[in-house]
């Protein structure tokens, strides 16, 4: 294991790295930990060595950022269990009769079963609060992006649990929020209850058909796309978006794809939306305090 032949803070694995830098917050750190380990105590051991190799050089920020993680595994005992279930149900093998749109709709209901959170976002670490702070923080984002209104209206493809569509809809005339998965509408349902100009449905998963033309200002996607890139339904939902958006309105999609390649994915962005009517306006990796998600903005040309 690494961890017997560590001698510097170089040698460190590279989510252990990245955080000691303050290039990767600390729950997305221990989440990618969590994916990579073999067993719960050799990633404790793994923190452990990072902290002691971090107070051997004497780095102050390092050593604080790398005890978040510590603190993080400590307070959250169930982590290990919620992300490494939600893992092995992402991780099914797909069937050839099976379509894969399908295949992520029962996979989602399975993992609503075991963390609506972590399934919808496993840098929680199956944790309501890091949810709730994350989800702020994308929402905050947007309203300085000036995409938010009273009189705006707004679709979310892949709502999950919901966790956008209440903040949202208090900024908003009216949100929207499909998913294809029915136990995570119900979750989404039941988040909701009671907040007026919050409508939920459920979508196709292959098309956006059901929306009329230029019916919303902002149509949104977080962490979603990386489903319809991977059942091939991306082209056919960017292009939709750019029918039901108003002349001005945008389409913000939070992480295109989940190769880890923002240059392959912004290649592919631009030839999708070429003919679309829709100009990139932002490509970015956004420092969020509780997640790395990169940001793509497009604006609907006006007429």
């Amino acid at each position: 294991m690494w961890r017997r032949e560590c001698r510097t803070l170089e040698d460190l694995p590279e989510p252990l790295q990245a955080c000691a830098r303050g290039a990767l917050p600390a729950n997305v750190a221990l989440m990618q930990m969590v994916q990579a380990a073999q067993t719960r105590d050799d990633l404790e051991a793994d923190i452990d060595v990072a902290i002691a190799l971090s107070e051997q050089a004497d780095e102050r920020a390092m050593r604080q950022r790398l005890q978040a993680i510590r603190k993080l595994w400590r307070e959250t005992p169930a982590a290990w269990d919620t992300l490494r279930t939600v893992l092995s149900l992402v991780a099914k093998p797909h069937q050839p009769e099976h379509p894969s749109i399908d295949r992520w709709a029962a996979i989602f209901d399975e993992v609503c079963a075991v963390s609506p959170e972590a399934g919808v976002a496993l840098y929680s670490l199956g944790r309501t609060d890091l949810l709730d702070a994350a989800t702020a923080e994308i929402v905050a984002y947007m309203r300085d992006r000036g995409l938010l209104g009273a009189d705006k209206a707004a679709l979310e493809i892949g709502c999950g649990n919901g966790r956008f569509l209440k903040p949202l809809g208090n900024e908003l005339r009216l949100m929207v929020g499909i998913d294809i998965s029915m136990g995570m509408l119900r979750q989404a349902r039941q988040r909701c209850a009671g907040s007026t100009g919050v409508a939920l449905m459920r979508g196709s998963g292959r098309d956006l058909a059901a929306f009329a033309d230029e019916g919303f200002d902002l149509v949104c996607a977080v962490d979603s796309f990386p489903y319809l890139v991977d059942a091939g339904v991306a082209a056919r939902h960017i292009e939709d978006a750019a029918r039901l958006l108003k002349p001005g309105g945008a389409l913000l999609i939070v992480n295109y794809s989940y190769r880890a390649d923002r240059s392959a994915d912004r290649k592919e962005l631009l030839r999708l939306v070429v003919s679309t009517g829709l100009e990139p306006v932002c490509d970015s990796a956004v420092q969020f305090r509780h997640w790395d998600g990169v940001v793509f903005q497009f604006l609907k040309r006006s007429k």
